[in-house]
């Protein structure tokens, strides 16, 4: 019998049981068996995650959405500071943009753990897929969801905003995976 597995007893005789179907989608780790995000995985990925998401939108957003490469960085850092450091002027601040980081970390580790909860069965293309939804989903939920409380979210409705967070959940699977020691 394998250490952990579930065990049924039979007139007197312990047999294994039977493992449930689902288990069989990714029996790769002994982590990704489970329903819990691993945490130390979780917050190291969100934390790539988010710093690929940060230099995309820097790198993106003026070069196709025609905008300051700190604007998202400053509708970041609003959320915490209120609509006072929106832009204009949408220059760099190193206060707003160190804010800006610590609650876009913050939240990407949120979503990471999610995100492991919800790939913790699934082989790494179906994780990948999921990932794709899920980022789709959270720039539906921040851009359309989240303007009763955060209006100036409105500003970020575009394509190049689509697939930044689509490029982070895609991150944040890819290194939690990684990180787990799931083979690609």
């Amino acid at each position: 019998m394998i250490p952990n597995e579930p065990a049924v007893v039979s007139a007197g005789q312990v047999q294994p049981q039977e493992k449930n179907s689902m288990d069989n989608l990714n029996p790769q780790t002994a982590a990704s068996s489970s329903r819990r995000p691993a945490w130390r995985a979780a917050v190291l990925a969100g934390i790539i995650a988010s710093i690929v998401f940060q230099l995309l939108e820097i790198l993106l957003i003026p070069s196709f959405g025609g905008g300051s490469p700190w604007g998202p960085a400053r509708m970041i850092a609003a959320m915490v500071m209120g609509p006072r450091v929106l832009p204009p002027p949408a220059t760099f601040d190193l206060g707003i943009v160190l804010v800006a980081l610590v609650v876009d970390i913050v939240l990407a580790v949120i979503y990471t753990a999610i995100l492991g909860r919800l790939i913790s069965r699934w082989n790494f293309g179906s994780s990948l897929l999921v990932a794709a939804v899920f980022g789709v989903l959270l720039y539906l939920i921040n851009f359309y969801g989240f303007t009763v409380i955060f209006p100036w979210f409105v500003m970020g409705r575009n394509g190049v905003t689509l697939c930044t967070h689509i490029v982070f959940s895609l991150t944040a699977v890819l290194a939690y995976k990684k990180l787990l020691g799931v083979r690609t």
